[in-house]
């Protein structure tokens, strides 16, 4: 039988959070990645328990850990550093990787053990009651808090509702930042949605991970969800809140007019889509080079969807003066002109990108000597 851990343990482990909760700007999260910015030098002390708890796995579930955890939490109301260790500790016993344990005696055993303790951090995580907070900082903890598991994502919409009663934050923020919950709800792809905790709620400029918010909202990309498997009324929502933070918030980040587009394409609002992407102007920051181009291609197919044809064709031809060798629009452009009423053929000939010289290795050499290979690509393969 395991030892269980002791309520003095426990306080032991409050204090070692305590010493390295900041005292100011954002508290860290609760997953593992988080805890540099706790500057712990060694691991948190629960860890071994954490371990030796799957490692010497011969009771199961045990029902006691969420009730004392609960009860030390309600006794310290103001004492973050309960809160936070009780959330770590249930954190770790809930999410805790089956593929590092080396020794475990029955895989449906452990799969049920962890379940009823991912129940447990679940209620653990909803003690707190919405309409007690009162500042941002705790706010903002708690819905990156309730972001760790789906079945709390509730709560952290109650959270951003709690945060726009308070009047907490500018409104045009706070509609970018529940706009961006919901967009994240609904589009993210596994292994990187809300529940990886990557996600902090603050506004985001497009780089580094950021610029996975670019690629779900163009409409463009081969994986873009069909309706189908979109919740539409999430969807809505989305819209909803980013069309206020733009009209009322003028400096957001330009990432923010690509997330309405790619709801508004997801709707069928067709002309809005294609309106707000193909807004997006392009500088030399390569960034938002990269937005511009996936932007205007998205931009291109709203059109096209829509039944403006003219519009589609203009806009890939933009598109071609920017980036000359962008694979597909040549192609495309083409495909386009062969819809138009009557369909003019002429243009879709002409449309094609023109044929260019293959040279066999032999042949590159001597025209390297003659000094003309610059003219020609190595090898010439049509659109894709």
């Amino acid at each position: 039988m395991k030892d269980k851990v002791t309520k003095g343990e426990f306080r032991s482990w409050v204090e070692w959070t305590r010493e390295r909760l900041p005292a100011e700007g954002d508290l860290p999260g609760i997953a593992s990645y988080h805890w540099d910015k706790m500057r712990a030098k060694q691991a948190a002390p629960w860890s071994n328990f954490v371990w030796t708890y799957y490692h010497d796995f011969d009771s199961g579930y045990d029902p006691t850990i969420i009730d004392w955890l609960a009860q030390e939490c309600l006794a310290n109301p103001d004492e973050l550093a309960y809160r936070f260790t009780a959330l770590r500790y249930l954190y770790e016993l809930s999410h805790h990787d089956y593929e590092n344990l080396s020794v475990i005696n029955a895989d449906a055993e452990f799969a049920e053990t962890r379940g009823r303790f991912l129940s447990d951090f679940n209620s653990l995580i909803r003690l707190v009651k919405v309409e007690d907070l009162e500042d941002w900082r705790t706010i903002r903890w708690e819905i990156l808090n309730a972001y760790t598991i789906r079945e709390c994502w509730d709560r952290a919409l109650d959270l951003y509702d709690r945060m726009e009663h308070l009047k907490l934050i500018e409104l045009p923020e706070l509609h970018a930042l529940r706009g961006q919950f919901r967009f994240l709800q609904a589009f993210a792809t596994q292994g990187l949605d809300l529940s990886s905790l990557l996600w902090a709620p603050k506004l985001y400029s497009p780089d580094g991970l950021a610029i996975m918010l670019v690629i779900w909202a163009w409409c463009d990309r081969k994986d873009y969800p069909c309706q189908k498997d979109l919740d539409l009324e999430v969807v809505r929502e989305v819209s909803y809140d980013l069309e206020r933070a733009l009209s009322k918030g003028r400096d957001l980040p330009l990432l923010y007019r690509t997330l309405l587009a790619g709801c508004q394409f997801a709707l069928s609002e067709f002309q809005k889509a294609a309106a707000n992407y193909e807004s997006l102007k392009s500088t030399s920051d390569e960034w938002e080079a990269v937005i511009f181009k996936g932007a205007l291609r998205s931009a291109a197919l709203s059109y096209s969807r829509g039944g403006e044809t003219g519009k589609a064709i203009a806009a890939y031809q933009r598109l071609l003066e920017r980036f000359p060798n962008e694979k597909g629009l040549y192609l495309r452009i083409a495909e386009l002109h062969t819809r138009t009423i009557p369909p003019d053929s002429t243009a879709a000939i002409q449309g094609q990108r023109p044929a260019q010289p293959c040279y066999t290795p032999v042949n590159r050499r001597r025209a390297l000597l003659k000094g003309t290979v610059d003219q020609y690509p190595e090898v010439v393969s049509g659109d894709s």
